[in-house]
């Protein structure tokens, strides 16, 4: 697929090497697929994003096309518009707003970066949909053909052409050339308090393929969610994290947050565990460490997240365990005498 797109790109489409073309990428399959082929080609790409603010998961994929970008060191533009009142204020249906200010934002930004094209991430699909359109429409003859691979829309720009390398390619094909990458964001759903929103930023940001980072610690220290040792050499460290990626630490962040509501979980046993201890900011930034940890694992090994239990930490030593709850019911004025039933972990 990749070599008949590179043929598209050059003579169908009429892209020249080595000159720039700004992507426009929404962050759905289709545009990452055109993404990802014009930098596999070796385009140099500006990536440009509008966030039309539509629907409520519009910020969230603002986010993950940014990430995605910063992961392949593009240049990134974006922009949001009321969508809802340009089509009130010009008498407009919500899709042809949406259109326009979204060609405006995008021919706008490919003549700041001089690049030689717009390319949008149509497919075979939407040819046939648009077609259907038309005839429904009632065009005649010349209305049937429907997108080109190549054309002008002068009422955006005279001269930079749109162009359209994904024609002749079918949504079912762009869906298998996307699975490894879909593969990954199923595997970081499973992780308690990681939706599927927060996983594609993740993998957005980190990538698919762990062999750049050497171990889990390698990717927490470079993510900025790897604190200090408290003591070292005898002196205290803050424990602070440094800036790091500051998307994925947002991202990571919220997902601490509601890990730390999950219930009967290894993360919220360890949020409440440390939390009572260190505070509850350090608390949440071990977890975040933990649920990138637990990522890089579940990328390396392709497994999907395996839950430990909300009593791991009590499991782990039991004795420690009997101590701690001894001690809080003394100072509570009981006088407590343990008697061990069943050796834990003994069948019933």
């Amino acid at each position: 697929m990749l070599e008949q797109l590179e043929l598209i790109l050059r003579q169908s489409c009429g892209l020249k090497p080595g000159l720039p073309v700004l992507a426009g990428v929404s962050g759905g399959p289709d545009s990452l697929c055109l993404l990802d082929i014009l930098h596999a080609v070796g385009y140099p790409v500006i990536v440009a994003h509008f966030n039309h603010k539509l629907r409520p998961e519009a910020d969230l994929e603002a986010a993950s096309v940014a990430g995605l970008a910063r992961s392949l060191n593009l240049p990134f533009e974006t922009e949001s518009a009321d969508v809802r009142a340009f089509a009130d204020r010009e008498m407009l249906s919500i899709e042809e707003a949406a259109r326009t200010l979204r060609y405006r934002f995008l021919f706008a930004q490919a003549r700041k970066h001089g690049a030689q094209a717009v390319a949008a991430g149509h497919t075979a699909d939407d040819q046939v949909e648009t077609v259907l359109m038309h005839f429904l429409r009632g065009a005649g003859l010349a209305g049937l053909k429907g997108m080109t691979y190549r054309s002008l829309l002068p009422s955006f720009d005279p001269e930079i052409p749109l162009v359209r390398p994904l024609l002749s390619v079918w949504r079912t094909e762009i869906e298998a050339y996307c699975s490894p990458f879909e593969e990954v964001v199923e595997l970081l759903d499973t992780i308690p308090g990681v939706g599927r929103e927060a996983a594609e930023i993740i993998v957005s940001e980190i990538g698919n393929d762990m062999s750049r980072f050497p171990t889990a610690d390698h990717l927490a220290a470079w993510a900025g969610v790897s604190p200090g040792n408290n003591e070292s050499a005898g002196k205290r460290r803050s424990g602070r994290t440094r800036k790091g990626n500051q998307a994925l630490r947002t991202v990571l962040n919220q997902a601490a947050h509601a890990a730390a509501h999950t219930k009967n979980t290894y993360l919220s046993a360890q949020y409440h565990r440390l939390a009572g201890r260190r505070g509850a900011k350090k608390a949440i930034v071990a977890v975040e460490h933990s649920i990138l940890v637990i990522a890089y694992h579940l990328i390396e090994r392709k497994e999907p997240y395996k839950e430990l239990g909300g009593d791991y930490f009590d499991k782990r030593n039991v004795e420690a365990t009997a101590k701690r709850l001894t001690k809080r019911l003394e100072r509570l004025g009981y006088q407590v005498s343990l008697e061990l039933q069943q050796p834990v972990g003994a069948p019933v």
